[in-house]
């Protein structure tokens, strides 16, 4: 379905091959795992709007330069502002997930489950209030990455109404972006099986409280099914996605933020060096990210999200794809295979 280095720094900052390696796949901790107010539509609102949503292709490639997905994502965007799907003004809660810099004059729209950990040690290393790089990029526990994260993490919403406004027309905008079905399931086996922090168990027991009949054992682990029954029944549908599995229509705005660079996780590797040649950083001269192209071939990942995709009914696995489908479109992800024949 979907196809898929480290030198010795010039400066004094050692080696930057510590730095994605060991913990690429870590995931990006919640602030204080509180909600983040994303307003999203209800499943049957993505079901009616199908007809003028099945006019937007989704099925180019990949691996275009991250410029040329940018075009391709305001052609998409201009689809979806001629059927009202786009709203006027970018939501407050979407500032947060905007990292800027301000000396390379560059805004980044960091979203969970994409390599946010990582991307934090090199925003900090860039920060002139950690002179020892090497400590940042190479040794600090992720645990203290996102505690510090919050404390000197310069996202947009900590700049005035001005300020944001004039940031976002004048400085470059990046954002990376993964299969949205492939990052749902992560985020399913990351977050629903933990006992600590208690936010995500308590979201877990709730799943299984509403959505396991009594005759099955309360005390055994939540299903996939139960988790995607939660987030696509109607009936138990929030209007606050957990950031984790919420769409990036709803996190990054894309098609109100004239992103001008977009990465991929599939193509990690090669869309790093991309970026920080756009951004012109230069203290990290080479890094080495992971191959994904090359992970998926010899993991056979795609067909792992396959099999926990079919075990879904054919019902649920339709409002789901719906829900997802415009994240799809924007960005140029295939439809996957699994979903091909229900997609009417």
């Amino acid at each position: 379905m979907l196809k898929k280095s480290v030198r010795l720094l010039k400066t004094p900052f050692i080696f930057v091959a510590g730095l994605i390696i060991g913990s690429l796949f870590l995931t990006c901790k919640t602030n204080q795992y509180k909600s983040s107010n994303i307003t999203v539509n209800r499943p049957e609102q993505h079901l009616k709007s199908n007809a003028h949503e099945g006019q937007i292709s989704s099925n180019r490639s990949f691996t275009e330069e991250p410029e040329i997905r940018a075009q391709q994502l305001q052609n998409v965007c201009r689809k979806l502002k001629d059927i009202g799907h786009i709203p006027v003004a970018i939501p407050g809660h979407s500032y947060q997930y905007m990292y800027v810099n301000d000396e390379y004059k560059f805004i980044f729209c960091m979203m969970p489950k994409l390599a946010c950990t990582n991307w934090k040690r090199i925003f900090l290393a860039l920060s002139n209030k950690f002179p020892n790089k090497d400590f940042v990029i190479n040794k600090m526990g992720s645990g203290d990455v996102h505690d510090t994260w919050l404390k000197y993490g310069n996202t947009l919403d900590k700049y005035s109404y001005s300020e944001i406004q004039k940031k976002l027309q004048t400085y470059k905008k990046l954002v990376f972006v993964r299969d949205p079905f492939e990052r749902l399931l992560s985020a399913f086996k990351d977050k629903m099986f933990r006992k600590d922090p208690p936010f995500f168990r308590n979201i877990a027991e709730k799943i299984i409280r509403l959505k396991r009949s009594k005759e099955v054992n309360h005390s055994d682990e939540i299903k996939f099914v139960e988790f995607v029954k939660y987030l696509t029944d109607p009936d138990t549908f929030e209007s606050s996605y957990e950031q984790h599995w919420a769409k990036y229509e709803n996190l990054c705005q894309p098609c109100l933020v004239n992103y001008d660079f977009i990465g991929k996780f599939e193509t990690m590797k090669n869309d790093i060096s991309r970026t920080f040649k756009y951004l012109d950083i230069k203290i990290f001269n080479e890094t080495v990210f992971p191959d994904r192209s090359v992970s998926y071939k010899n993991t056979e990942s795609s067909k792992i999200t396959q099999t926990f995709y079919n075990q879904l009914p054919e019902m649920y696995l339709k409002r789901l794809w719906h829900l997802y489908k415009i994240d799809f479109q924007m960005f140029s992800y295939q439809m996957p295979d699994f979903v091909s024949d229900i997609d009417e």
